[in-house]
């Protein structure tokens, strides 16, 4: 038998159960935010959880398998990601990356600053 968590789905549990119960064809229980499905592996738990939270349009929550009979789904803090991830630094220049395609521009060293010196 297998368990799944859906307490931290709140309002939507109960249609994340009825979703299972049209696509499973084994017995599902209810008890409490637990689900008890007979007759059906993880994986195609999971799968179908996983189908039903996109489709709501609930990408913050993901499905988490905590031992082989026991599915949860957890809420995730999406983090973000930038696309220049770099403090420092500034992107070089085409005549600095491809010299031999610009024969006439002069070759530029890049410019090393040193830090401040600490005081012993």
């Amino acid at each position: 038998m297998l368990t799944v968590e859906l307490a931290q789905l709140r309002k939507k549990a109960g249609p994340a159960a009825q979703y299972l119960r049209s696509k499973l064809e084994g017995r599902i229980t209810a008890k409490g935010s637990q689900l008890h499905v007979e007759e059906a592996k993880a994986r195609d738990v999971k799968l179908l959880l996983n189908k039903f939270l996109h489709r709501e349009g609930m990408e913050e929550y993901r499905v988490i398998v905590t031992r082989p009979s026991r599915l949860e789904i957890r809420a995730y803090a999406k983090k973000e990601v930038s696309a220049f991830t770099a403090e420092k630094g500034s992107i070089p220049t085409a005549p600095d990356v491809l010299p031999y395609q610009f024969p006439g521009n002069p070759i530029r060293t890049p410019v090393i600053r040193k830090g401040k010196r600490r005081e012993r």
